[in-house]
């Protein structure tokens, strides 16, 4: 998947959920949200180009806040990350969407587009956005 967005903001997230062996509380499964925004370069966005962030949603922490990405390959959206960001299971399920987001003047807001999804379910990420 090429991103040639040059106005807005991009956002590629995965919602990486798996359950945990060796936790002592009762929820076994860990939530994680991976965010790879592309702030495009003719936005009004502060920020500009690739970032990445993973959010631990169990815990309600930053595994890793918000960090450039300087080698994004120019024909596809790729990144590798450490396995211990997400818990480090031996397996995980995921939900995954692509949302645009057009200008920097309400980010407390849901995006303003959703592209696609994985499953196609709107109303998940929908809800998501309004907790």
């Amino acid at each position: 998947m090429t991103n040639k967005n040059e106005k807005y903001e991009t956002a590629y997230i995965w919602l990486l959920y798996h359950n945990a062996s060796g936790i002592s509380t009762s929820n076994k499964e860990q939530v994680y949200t991976l965010i790879i925004p592309n702030f495009a370069t003719n936005s009004d966005f502060s920020l500009k180009g690739w970032y990445m962030a993973v959010f631990n949603n169990t815990a309600d922490t930053y595994t890793l806040p918000l960090a450039k990405i300087s080698n994004m390959p120019k024909n596809k959206v790729q990144v590798f990350i450490d396995p211990s960001l997400i818990g480090s299971p031996s397996s995980f399920n995921y939900m995954t969407c692509v949302m645009v987001r057009v200008n920097s003047t309400s980010l407390s807001k849901p995006p303003d587009f959703l592209m696609d999804s994985v499953p196609h379910n709107d109303r998940f990420w929908q809800e998501w956005f309004t907790r």
